[in-house]
């Protein structure tokens, strides 16, 4: 544990080192984002890394996942016989077209059209992916014609990829190995060629789940005459040993034979959306279409039930909406959307969140923490409507299956992989994003709504919400603010520490994590980092939806809210340089940055700013060793300086006096304020997949304001035996992972 945390009697909850992935942070980046394949494979790879379980037998995989198909007497069917019979002494350019054509010689797996899709991607696909060889239904929604040679996600059932043998992604670990050397090995191949193959299949894999309603997906990889099979679900991936399908082809032919015989449910179609009735899909469309702040034009394409029973009262909900237009960053993880929604029972709109949520017994489901908040009389979040656990055709929870497998003989090295389950939730609020903010008075307002309600949670709820971020504070049509996504939420019990070391990453948004947890990366997480985070929303909803007159915006705001780097040693990530610049007042300095606020607008940035500047004066300090924390005089410096931070009280006292003032210009809501990225041509190293400074102009000027704020420490006053006094607002006149519900909204 830190200092920072020893020193204050208040009741926490002990983090585990943060990792650093771009999951849930894409929508909030300064750094540049194009549409650039490569750049999403390697983003895949480091997003999966060390989530690929296998080698696993093919005949393990085949029973696990695509038992043996039996007639309705329970009879074991019997595969037609006959081979895939492919010329593979074919080139490349030809290998497509012969297993094609080979594949539909046969009669085990005549349910499945296979198309040659190299060359025609689906028209929906900014990255331009394609699939070597995709399979459809032969009875699809979609006219076959557009099925033969184009890439179509929303109805593909496979896909296969086909690869030089050296670019195989994977490497199965010599015989010899014994079950525990096995667990030190790396099954992910190195090298430029298997990982652009591994992050090409990862970002196919990915797109197909984004435009699918599914609980998990297999594909085939095909080396020459080798192949492996993979299936993906939200914990990772189970991949087979590599085997040689032209000297035993039965085996694929055995694999696409079951696969075809599966019922949807057992190819990974998530069973539990279904299509309305007409009548349904007239009365949605109907209450739908007026809600004009989320469908500005009318709705006009497919519409899907989705179905909940209530975890608490048993009840069957069922609600309507389109295909949300926002897709999970990544495949693995929570994979959160979200829809405006007509209740089919309850004849009312709502909003609907779909997840995969932890399932870990520490891990409190979102709708049971949203009861003890209500409970608690917490305000200004969501009203609950009903939630639950989603159910299989056979009444088991969709959870999951990746996990189970780790410690299976055959399985090589891997990380943790987490649980998870098929989860939604239902509110009767229906609120905007923050960045719909009409004046800055009103974004002030609504975040200081949500520095109450959190204040709120802690104090009475005992609820620590851990994720304060751009996309988790909304705002009601009245303006007023809502604190929303607890699904990572930490309970507290008295002033123990009640959480357990139980993940490989820290919670929360990167752009808003505070200073001091990227600095530290062990730091356990307090009430003051999600205080600290307050201020990151105000800032970043100022700098990017508002004018300003900084010459080097882009640069700068990539420092403050991207800026990260990765230990050569251990591959730890850590950032939190920029906003300790910040806090210093190196970057964005207020004396350039008020002019364009308004006076008590800029008030209030200032003020709250200097609440944590002496902190991060102390940074230095908190990171040495016990030596320097046990001099008394060190200890009260600390204390002191930390004292402001454990509640809300200076905070609030802030943002009341300032938003009472009466002469609040009426300057304008949220207009996105562009701005120009750098020039940068593609990087192969850490930086080009995780955020960072982007031009070296930007990073020489990062390091001089780095030694400035160094030198600083050795030699600065807030090391002083008192901390500087906290600003008070002048006495005269002066003249908003779940991702969020507007983050997902279609």
């Amino acid at each position: 544990m830190s200092a920072h945390s020893t020193l204050v009697d208040s009741a926490v909850a002990q983090s585990t080192p943060i990792k650093h992935k771009l999951t849930g942070t894409e929508k909030f980046t300064f750094d540049p984002v194009r549409a650039d394949a490569s750049r999403e494979y390697r983003k895949n790879c480091s997003d999966m890394k060390d989530m690929f379980v296998g080698p696993m037998p093919v005949h393990e995989f085949l029973d696990e996942f695509f038992p043996a198909p039996k007639d309705s007497d329970g009879t074991l069917l019997l595969r037609p016989t006959g081979l895939i019979e492919a010329d593979m002494s074919m080139d490349k350019k030809e290998y497509e077209i012969e297993f094609v054509r080979a594949i539909h010689a046969t009669s085990f797996c005549e349910g499945l059209l296979f198309v040659d899709t190299r060359h025609k991607p689906d028209e929906t696909d900014v990255l331009k992916r394609k699939p070597d060889i995709t399979a459809y239904p032969r009875f699809t929604s979609t006219n076959p014609e557009q099925l033969r040679d184009r890439v179509n996600w929303r109805e593909m059932e496979l896909f296969l990829e086909v690869k030089p043998l050296e670019s195989d992604p994977f490497v199965d670990p010599p015989g010899s190995l014994s079950n525990e050397q096995r667990k030190t090995f790396n099954f992910q191949r190195g090298g430029d060629l298997a990982t652009h193959a591994r992050g090409q299949i990862i970002s196919y894999a990915h797109a197909q789940s984004s435009h699918q309603f599914r609980t998990s997906l297999v594909s085939v990889c095909l080396m020459g005459e080798f192949a492996r099979l993979l299936r993906f679900d939200s914990s990772g991936a189970t991949v087979t040993e590599r085997f040689n399908w032209r000297h035993d082809s039965s085996t694929l032919a055995e694999f696409f034979w079951r696969f075809t015989h599966s019922d949807p449910e057992g190819r990974g179609a998530d069973t539990s959306v279904s299509e309305p009735t007409q009548d349904e899909m007239n009365l949605a469309r109907a209450a739908l279409n007026q809600m004009t702040d989320f469908y500005p034009r009318s709705i006009r394409g497919d519409l899907h039930k989705f179905c909940v029973r209530d975890d608490r009262t048993g009840e069957l909900h069922h609600v309507i909406a389109p295909m949300t237009s926002s897709h999970a960053p990544s495949l693995v993880g929570r994979a959160t959307s979200g829809y405006v929604a007509y209740d089919v029972e309850r004849r009312k709109c709502v909003y609907l969140k779909d997840s995969w949520r932890i399932d870990d017994p520490e891990f409190k489901k979102e709708g049971e923490i949203y009861h003890d908040l209500h409970t608690a009389g917490v305000p200004n979040i969501p009203i609950l409507a009903f939630a639950g656990d989603l159910r299989d055709s056979l009444g088991e929870r969709q959870t999951t299956r990746t996990p189970l497998y780790v410690q299976r003989p055959w399985a090589c090295k891997t990380r943790r992989l987490t649980w998870h389950s098929h989860y939604r939730i239902a509110f009767d609020t229906i609120a905007l994003p923050l960045s719909c903010f009409k004046s800055t008075r009103q974004l002030c307002s609504v975040i200081r709504d949500t520095i109450r309600a959190h204040w709120i949670a802690f104090t009475v709820a005992r609820i620590l919400h851990r994720d304060v971020s751009a996309g988790n504070i909304m705002m009601t049509k009245d303006g007023k603010g809502l604190l929303i996504d607890w699904d990572l939420s930490k309970a507290l019990v008295g002033d123990e520490e009640v959480e357990k070391a139980r993940a490989e990453w820290r919670t929360g948004t990167w752009q808003f994590i505070s200073g001091l947890r990227l600095l530290l990366p062990h730091k356990t997480h307090e009430y003051s980092d999600d205080l600290e985070s307050f201020l990151h929303v105000l800032s970043y909803n100022l700098l990017r939806y508002r004018p300003t007159n900084f010459e080097s915006l882009s640069g700068d705001l990539r420092e403050l809210f991207d800026q990260s780097r990765q230990d050569n040693v251990n591959s730890e990530v850590t950032g939190g340089r920029g906003k300790r610049d910040f806090f210093l007042n190196y970057l964005f300095p207020m004396e350039v940055w008020a002019p364009t606020l308004s006076e008590p607008c800029a008030n209030i940035v200032r003020q709250f700013r200097t609440l944590f500047r002496h902190t991060y004066g102390l940074a230095g300090m908190i990171e040495t060793g016990n030596e320097a924390r046990a001099k008394p005089a060190i200890k009260q410096v600390i204390e002191e300086a930390l004292a402001p931070l454990q509640s809300c009280e200076a905070a609030l006292k802030i943002f009341d006096e300032n938003l009472a003032e009466e002469v609040w210009p009426e300057d304008g809501g949220a207009t996105f304020v562009h701005i120009e990225p750098p020039i940068t041509t593609p990087k192969r190293n850490f930086e080009a997949h995780f955020p960072s400074s982007a031009t070296a102009a930007n990073s020489r000027a990062s390091k001089k304001r780095m030694e400035k704020a160094e030198r600083s420490y050795s030699h600065s006053p807030s090391l002083s035996l008192r901390p500087p006094s906290i600003a008070t607002p002048p006495s005269t006149t002066v003249p908003p992972s779940v991702p969020s519900m507007a983050e997902h909204a279609p």
